[in-house]
């Protein structure tokens, strides 16, 4: 019991010899900064703002500017699918790929009826491109006047088509008065010498048409899909690996400081620190005493001495040289010791209380412990 009395005496002395130093506000620094000041470095704080425009690798006002972001591209259009792709990549962005190889059935745009054998009676034809009416006019029938609806004595007969149609989607409607035979032919030319669909067929119909009919098919131009297409009017030839081009400008530019204001901090969120423009700003110590202590005010600074080291025939009050400037008021300086002793008689207040706790429980185990003795 008589330690623990010891140690919380010993907690009160040393808790009340400590005391913590307070500081004044912050100002720009000047020559009223004491050596022992808290110092802060504050700076003006700035956002980079890029200044530029696009221009290509060539272009000769590149050199106006300092910085070329390439991420930032502006591009024109691509050319074709190529096999080969010799070109500057300074100047140019290059897109390389697979590709699949394909021919298609020519389309249609002319229609032959032929007979085989025997002359054959057409009451009437229609054609379709999907389900829409194609319409047409007779290019060579010897006995056809305004319409079809004639003997076909000289075995043949032409249409043209006002507009080709992909011949995987035609359909013909033949209405004939007999089942005679006949070559039914579809080409891209009047002449015929490139077929698309043919076929022997005889008596009346709705003709669709399939691979059954390409026999004597016609291929276009290779063309080249980066997709597989499956279809009786396309074959694919080759996969191939083609490429194309596009050319494209980069953006230069160069940075202009955005200052966040004219004010200086020690941090701003997002912003960077101009490391060149800078003010310091400083706090000088406000320094406490106890009543006892006496106050000697010199060169406009204000030291606080112990009685034991002051001559006894001193007065035990603050000396204040009223000759000196109005810097800090009498009033200043007493309202910071009133301050200062305000804290402490709160700061033995708090101390007490504690230690009345503390005794209160020690008492209260050892009156415990009695009784269970």
């Amino acid at each position: 019991m008589k330690k623990i009395m010891l140690l919380l005496l010993l907690l009160i002395i040393f808790t009340s010899s400590v005391s913590a130093t307070d500081y004044g506000s912050w100002k720009l620094k000047d020559e009223n900064m004491a050596s022992n000041a808290q110092i802060e470095y504050r700076y003006r704080f700035y956002k980079n703002n890029k200044v530029g425009e696009y221009l290509f690798y060539d272009d000769l006002k590149v050199n106006d500017y300092e910085y070329k972001d390439d991420n930032t591209l502006e591009y024109l259009s691509y050319s074709n699918w190529l096999e080969e792709c010799d070109v500057d990549e300074n100047k140019y962005q290059v897109e390389i790929k697979e590709v699949n190889a394909y021919q298609k059935v020519l389309p249609t745009r002319f229609i032959m009826l032929s007979a085989i054998d025997e002359d054959i009676n057409i009451l009437d034809i229609k054609v379709y491109d999907k389900d829409n009416l194609v319409n047409y006019k007779i290019i060579n029938c010897a006995n056809c006047v305004t319409s079809i609806n004639q003997n076909l004595s000289d075995k043949i007969l032409k249409l043209q088509l006002d507009s080709a149609v992909d011949s995987e989607n035609l359909a013909i409607s033949i209405n004939l008065e007999d089942d005679g035979s006949y070559r039914l032919i579809t080409s891209n030319d009047a002449n015929f010498n490139n077929i698309s669909l043919f076929k022997e067929v005889s008596g009346s119909n709705m003709y669709t048409f399939d691979k059954s009919w390409l026999s004597l098919a016609t291929y276009s131009d290779i063309y080249y899909l980066d997709s597989d297409i499956t279809n009786d009017f396309i074959k694919k030839i080759d996969t191939t690996t083609m490429c194309r081009y596009r050319k494209f400008k980069n953006y230069y530019y160069n940075l202009e400081k955005v200052y966040y204001d004219d004010n200086y901090y020690v941090d701003v969120l997002g912003y960077i620190k101009d490391s060149n423009d800078y003010k310091i700003y400083y706090r000088n110590p406000i320094v406490s005493a106890k009543l006892s202590t006496d106050v000697i005010k010199s060169n406009n600074k204000v030291s606080f001495v112990d009685n034991k080291n002051v001559d006894n025939k001193k007065e035990d009050s603050v000396k204040i040289n009223t000759k000196l400037d109005n810097k800090k008021p009498t009033s200043e300086l007493v309202n910071t010791l009133e301050v200062s002793d305000n804290k402490n008689v709160i700061k033995y207040i708090i101390l007490i209380v504690i230690g009345l706790i503390i005794i209160y429980l020690i008492y209260i185990n050892s009156s415990k412990r009695k009784e269970l003795e």
